[in-house]
Parts: structure tokens; C-alpha cells; sequence
């Protein structure tokens, strides 16, 4: 059994939260709260006061702007035909002669469903 710590310090509608991994703190009122975690995650609450009845979500972190999601990880452009992820022509194996991996047979794809 592992050792835990927690401790809740209140302050009208702002929840100050301490526990073993750090400081967390959150903010709303009974039944409604927007939580964040010793480690950065952020969460929304929304329970049933009293009754122990309550469901949470954790909110994805703020995205960052399309170009530098770009430059990090590109998405393959898509084929118009079959919708897979398909490189451009000019980049494209078979479209060099003198390319090896013209020579080499693709296997065929199988549907999974």
C-alpha cells in the first residue's frame, strides 16, 4: 500500500491543493469546478453536491498554431482516390527509372473492417 497526501485549503471559490507530487488549485462552485494538477493537466468536474456523484474530463492542453504543427510532424497528403495518405507524385518512387524501388512489387492491401 503505498503512502498518500492530501490536503484541501478553501478560499471562497478558488481550492488550493496540496498533495505528495506538488501544488494544484482549482476554481468554480459546488457542482461545476475547473481544476489543475500538481503536473500541469487541466480538468473540468461537474458533479451532484453531496452525493458523492460526479464526472470529470481532462481538458487537452491548448494547441499550439498550425504552422508550427506543421514544421513538428506533417501529415501526409491524402489521395483523392482511395483517401490514404499518399506522397506527391514528384516524390514518389516509381516515378524515377532509375530508382530501385521502382523494381520492387508492392503487396497488396488488405481491408480490415
Amino acid at each position: 500500500m503505498g503512502f498518500r497526501f492530501r490536503k484541501s485549503l478553501n478560499a471562497g471559490p478558488f481550492r488550493l491543493n496540496l498533495g505528495k507530487r506538488g501544488v494544484g488549485y482549482s476554481v468554480g462552485v459546488p457542482g461545476c469546478r475547473v481544476s489543475t494538477s500538481a503536473d500541469g493537466r487541466r480538468y473540468l468536474v461537474l458533479s451532484v453536491p453531496g452525493t458523492g456523484i460526479s464526472w470529470w474530463k481532462q481538458l487537452r492542453p491548448k494547441s499550439k498554431s498550425p504552422a508550427s504543427r506543421n514544421q513538428r510532424g506533417a501529415t501526409p497528403q491524402l489521395s483523392a482516390q482511395s483517401g490514404r495518405g499518399v506522397p506527391p507524385v514528384s516524390q514518389r518512387a516509381d516515378s524515377d527509372p532509375s530508382s530501385n524501388a521502382s523494381k520492387v512489387k508492392a503487396r497488396p492491401r488488405i481491408k480490415l473492417k
